[in-house]
């Protein structure tokens, strides 16, 4: 009877001692929880910055890396560096949504669509580029350059998608998805990009004779 009572003993103490292992921390998270500077609290959940050097496999089999409270199956929070990836025969691009997760992104939804031109517009005017076509709705990148007898001015922005922030510095006041430049001599050169993903090239106080603005647009479909 003393031996069963030993071994039933053993049974609880050991699935207490198993049921979480702490690695430089008596206060574990999840099955398994490593503090790698060891500086979690002794009670409670680390914080933010403390969880930055740990690693944790909940119950459900899920890892966390900088998360003591991971979503998916990896949860990384912080930087991820692959080496040496193979190439595939038939790759599939890879995209990350927005709430972080990397997902494939299908061929046909990731190419792109380019729209090139020139235009003859006042020296205080503007012309509208409509999109490329209904299957390229946003604007991933534009590139225009104005001539004229004061000089040449070139304006480079790019955004995201449908008003996005534009890549190049915000001036002259205009809205958030707007880029301007100034001439080499006077006036100004200006991009800005519609809420329907059409794109305005203006010009303003351009001296000499009527510019020509030769641009190239690349649309996307995502």
């Amino acid at each position: 009877m003393r031996n069963l009572y030993m071994s039933i003993m053993a049974l609880f103490v050991g699935s207490f001692v198993f049921a979480q292992v702490g690695v430089n921390t008596t206060n574990p998270q999840g099955v398994l929880h490593i503090d790698g500077a060891k500086d979690n609290p002794a009670t409670g959940a680390p914080s933010i910055a403390q969880q930055a050097n740990d690693m944790i496999v909940t119950s459900e089999g899920k890892v966390g890396i900088g998360t003591i409270t991971p979503l998916n199956t990896l949860d990384i929070n912080g930087g991820l560096r692959i080496q040496s990836v193979p190439d595939g025969t038939f790759p599939s691009p890879i995209g990350i949504d927005a709430n972080g997760n990397i997902v494939k992104v299908p061929n046909d939804q990731v190419s792109t669509k380019v729209l090139r031109g020139a235009q003859s517009i006042p020296t205080t005017g503007s012309f509208i580029i409509p999109l490329a076509d209904a299957e390229y709705p946003n604007v991933r990148s534009v590139v225009a350059c104005a001539f004229n007898s004061q000089g040449k001015a070139t304006v480079v922005g790019d955004i995201l998608g449908i008003n996005s922030v534009m890549g190049c510095e915000n001036g002259g006041g205009l809205s958030p998805n707007s880029c301007s430049i100034n001439y080499t001599s006077t006036g100004t050169l200006s991009i800005s990009i519609s809420s329907d993903g059409s794109v305005t090239i203006n010009t303003n106080a351009v001296l000499g004779t009527t510019p020509n603005v030769f641009y190239i647009i690349e649309y996307s479909k995502l």
